[in-house]
């Protein structure tokens, strides 16, 4: 049940889904910590950031299919991951994220991503927009879908070029 005009899902069903979450969270933690340096707490993010993904899957999703239909004639193929990286967005220091992410691919050399992350030790929080191998577009949450769309243009437009000069 959400609230009208209020985009996602309401709070009590929020805190649902963190519970929900914890158990798989935990066991995504733990496999991480084999290749990545981290801690069993990170959970908590993890939970987090599913829960946040949650809220935008359906819209990126959306933006994504009618990319496709329109721009693609439904020849691309569209992928939702999650992972883990160390890098150096949230901070002057590199540090562990984890991340969602949803991608739109065409071909071997195109694709549009949105990155949903977290630092599990900032607890900061991005969602950024971009062409396979192009400059990352940072987004504003809760999303802008109007700004989404133009983020998702300039990368459909990196991609193609890119493409063509290849």
């Amino acid at each position: 049940m959400t609230t009208e005009g209020d985009e996602g899902m309401d709070w009590i069903e929020r805190a649902e889904r963190l519970v929900e979450y914890h158990v798989e969270a935990a066991e995504f933690v733990r496999r991480v910590g084999s290749q990545l340096p981290n801690n069993p707490g990170d959970a908590e993010s993890v939970c987090l950031l599913w829960t946040q993904a949650d809220d935008l899957d359906e819209t990126l999703c959306g933006l994504f299919d009618q990319m496709n239909g329109r721009l693609l004639n439904g020849e691309g193929r569209i992928e939702v991951t999650r992972g883990a990286d160390v890098t150096e967005g949230f901070g002057s220091e590199p540090e562990l994220v984890y991340q969602c992410t949803w991608t739109l691919e065409w071909s071997a050399q195109s694709s549009i991503s949105f990155v949903l992350s977290i630092g599990p030790r900032s607890g900061a929080v991005a969602l950024a927009a971009a062409a396979i191998r192009s400059e990352w577009t940072q987004l504003r949450l809760p999303l802008d879908e109007t700004q989404a769309k133009r983020a998702l243009g300039l990368a459909y437009y990196r991609a193609t070029i890119g493409q063509q000069s290849s």
